[in-house]
């Protein structure tokens, strides 16, 4: 494995009594889509802001080829970076804002106007050079801040919640577009975002923040499938979390003794080690739950309370004991009756369960 391009260890922000990021560690390979994913007040920005130079590190290090930068000022950093409010000079045209970075550092004019062009072009502006910025809409100012970003060819660029000012269609356009021209560029991306759809969907890594901490480091699909905690199973995506006891171990699974649910889910994957007499938690993906109106042997009986059709889904909450499952059938499910307050029978996967601490 080659050497990582940005490494980050035991990096801490305190301002007075408060606790901004505590003891957070993390290596980032060049070319990577890395994403900080959490709740607001998480400590997604600060971090991103010290990796920029803009804030001041409490304690830690950070490491960008092997030097460190951690009192280095920001000019110096090889980095650039995109901001929430796209941050375009008014008095300025697109070609000027774009090549904005390389007037500073005195590249010939010809050879901008000739930058500016093929930036433009990366980012669907081609002709927008003369145009004025307050005259475009927000996706294209969001374009003409990001060409202006990647046009002095940074080895990392940080994005701090670039598409939350825009609407949903547009934030879905652009997801697409940031991926395609990173993959284009090769360049490491460095993304904040409190949408987990963003960074399911464009992330190769993600790191979930909780109040400050690192909560989990992984692959969107190990985040999704594999949670470590209660607090990213239920961050990343919708699910249902079970408590109950460990009622007897077999190898690497685990039987459980559900309060919710009066049963007991057998075969659980036994990911923290719990042993028998243990209380855990169990989390289940609402598409990981099968509806029958008939009971196939270990399913539970419960009672349609609502049913939501999305269009290539439908979500129906369940009662059962006095509690709210949350289910997810693919398409109309025709076959089931979807009728509010049918009784139905649900079999949860345990197989795709993720076994938790209490």
């Amino acid at each position: 494995m080659t050497d990582p391009i940005l490494s980050v260890k035991s990096l801490s922000k305190r301002y007075g009594d408060t606790v901004a990021v505590d003891d957070v560690s993390f290596d980032i390979e060049n070319g990577e889509f890395f994403s900080f994913l959490g709740p607001s007040g998480c400590g997604k920005t600060t971090t991103l802001r010290m990796i920029a130079g803009f804030e001041k590190p409490t304690s830690g290090r950070i490491e960008m080829g092997g030097e460190d930068l951690t009192r280095v000022p920001p000019h110096i950093r090889d980095v650039s970076m995109v901001f929430q409010k796209f941050a375009l000079f008014p008095n300025k045209t697109v070609g000027e804002n774009v090549g904005f970075g390389l007037k500073m550092d005195r590249v010939p004019k010809d050879k901008r106007r000739k930058r500016i062009a093929e930036y433009l072009e990366l980012v669907d502006m081609a002709g927008f050079e003369n145009r004025d910025p307050t005259s475009l809409s927000g996706g294209q100012q969001q374009r003409v801040a990001l060409a202006r970003a990647l046009i002095t060819e940074p080895s990392i660029l940080l994005l701090d919640e670039p598409l939350s000012s825009l609407d949903l269609k547009l934030r879905k356009n652009m997801r697409f577009e940031l991926k395609r021209i990173q993959d284009e560029l090769n360049t490491t991306f460095i993304y904040v975002t409190h949408d987990q759809d963003e960074a399911l969907s464009m992330s190769d890594r993600i790191l979930l923040l909780n109040e400050g901490q690192q909560e989990q480091i992984g692959s969107p699909q190990e985040l999704y499938s594999r949670p470590v905690s209660q607090f990213a199973a239920d961050f990343i995506g919708d699910t249902n979390i079970f408590h109950g006891r460990v009622a007897g171990t077999n190898g690497n699974v685990v039987d459980v003794e559900v309060d919710e649910l009066a049963t007991t889910l057998t075969d659980v994957r036994n990911i923290i080690n719990a042993g028998e007499g243990d209380r855990v938690a169990v989390s289940i993906r609402p598409e990981n739950i099968g509806l029958s109106d008939a009971n196939l042997g270990r399913d539970v009986e419960g009672r349609i309370d609502s049913v939501t059709f999305y269009g290539n889904s439908t979500r129906l909450l369940v009662e059962i004991n006095g509690e709210e499952v949350l289910v997810e059938i693919g398409g109309r499910a025709e076959t089931v009756s979807l009728d509010q307050n049918e009784s139905v029978y649900l079999g949860l996967d345990t197989e795709q369960a993720a076994l938790l601490e209490a």
